[in-house]
């Protein structure tokens, strides 16, 4: 999150935001066979605008998003 958000907002974002991981379809079971629903949830700062913390948060979402598709030069998971 540190890394999508502080190079183009430095170390506040105009919006507050979480990153919400449950896994298993909801059911809360965190564990390697488990898929994940992630949800990305924000709200304004105060006397930031809807639309602009919307569209920080946006860009956050997509930019981390980005950064974990991203190759890695750890060997690939075999099931």
């Amino acid at each position: 999150l540190r890394a999508a958000v502080r190079q183009q907002w430095g170390d506040e974002l105009p919006a507050r935001f979480a990153i919400i991981g449950m896994g298993r379809f909801g059911g809360h079971e965190m564990n390697y066979a488990s898929d994940a629903d992630v949800m990305f949830v924000h709200e304004a700062r105060e006397g930031v605008g809807e639309e602009e913390a919307s569209k920080a948060a946006l860009a956050v979402a997509t930019e981390i998003r980005r950064l974990l598709q991203l190759p890695s030069s750890d060997p690939p998971l075999i099931i």
